[in-house]
């Protein structure tokens, strides 16, 4: 009778293998004194250390939408770095970095208080390119960025700027107007800060990988604390009572209460969704908001977000 040829890559010899080379590996570390790590799926983030940083003249170009005294800042106590963008919970941030550096908790007008008052920081676009590039490719660093829906961030700039500047476009448009908002994004207007696209002049976004994305509107605070376990815990969870819409102490199971807030009369974010839905939203709108801000859109798909496509209508 023939005899059939055994297969050197069955299942159980592959195993067999396996378990030998991962064996034979162990003891060759303690012998040697190798660190050998083995990385599980679920371990395995963005490879930081293949970062590939383009000239600093362009690199540069991806900071260009920050204000003159503030970005992306870098704390370098806790060796923290920290994004926030305009109409993404830009204020909230800057809360939390008060907090941070100099213990104290101030919910109003936190724009206007003196830079003192985030203690000692340095501006990303400020640092020497190779200090970049050795942050953003170093594990000692934790780099974090605050994020937020791009229709949700688009409403937010619209209404914000027809409260504080509602000559400024040649016409009064209503707020509320789904027509008007339409005619607001397809021309492009805004002022810069608030109506940038998130993705091509902030925090270097466009080219720098940072550790964490956190949504703004989803838990980010209480996120916050899981992903920087060097902040002590109590910097957010208690000392906010006056900041929160409902008193709760802790701003991570609260939305935060800004002087410009507009939350509708809604109690969740669900229902002030489709409230504003129910005003501004349709199919053209929709899809005009995805065209002004595709770049965000991209970048919302780079990192693997849900926001990829045009908003879909709720209300």
């Amino acid at each position: 009778m023939p005899v059939r040829n055994r297969n050197p890559f069955s299942a159980h010899n592959v195993t067999f293998i396996l378990i030998t080379f991962i064996g034979f590996l162990l003891l060759l570390g303690q012998d040697s004194q190798l660190n050998v790590h083995i990385l599980l799926p679920s371990a395995v983030k963005e490879n930081q250390t293949q970062l590939h940083l383009p000239p600093w003249n362009v690199l540069k170009t991806s900071f260009s939408s920050e204000a003159p005294r503030w970005g992306a800042v870098l704390l370098p106590r806790y060796k923290l770095v920290i994004c926030g963008i305009p109409k993404a919970g830009i204020t909230q941030v800057k809360w939390l970095i008060a907090r941070i550096q100099s213990n104290v908790t101030v919910c109003h007008d936190i724009h206007r208080k003196p830079l003192s008052l985030f203690g000692d920081f340095e501006l990303v676009r400020d640092l020497p390119y190779q200090k970049i590039r050795a942050i953003f490719t170093s594990d000692e660093y934790t780099k974090i960025a605050f994020l937020r829906d791009p229709w949700m961030r688009a409403v937010s700039s619209y209404k914000y700027q027809l409260r504080t500047r509602p000559k400024a476009y040649g016409r009064i448009y209503n707020p509320s107007s789904r027509e008007d908002f339409l005619t607001f994004t397809n021309k492009r207007q805004g002022f810069g800060l608030h109506s940038a696209e998130a993705a091509e002049g902030y925090c270097g976004l466009k080219y720098l990988r940072y550790d964490y994305y956190l949504d703004i509107e989803h838990e980010a605070f209480g996120k916050f604390l899981t992903v920087v376990p060097q902040i002590p815990k109590e910097v957010v969870t208690t000392g906010w009572r006056k900041c929160t819409v409902d008193g709760n102490p802790s701003l991570a199971h609260s939305k935060g209460h800004t002087h410009h807030s507009n939350d509708m009369g809604a109690t969740s974010i669900t229902e002030k969704i489709r409230l504003i839905d129910q005003d501004l939203c349709n199919d053209t709108v929709a899809r005009a908001v995805f065209e002004r801000y595709i770049h965000d859109y991209r970048f919302m798909k780079r990192i693997g977000f849900r926001y990829t496509k045009p908003h879909e209508c709720t209300g």
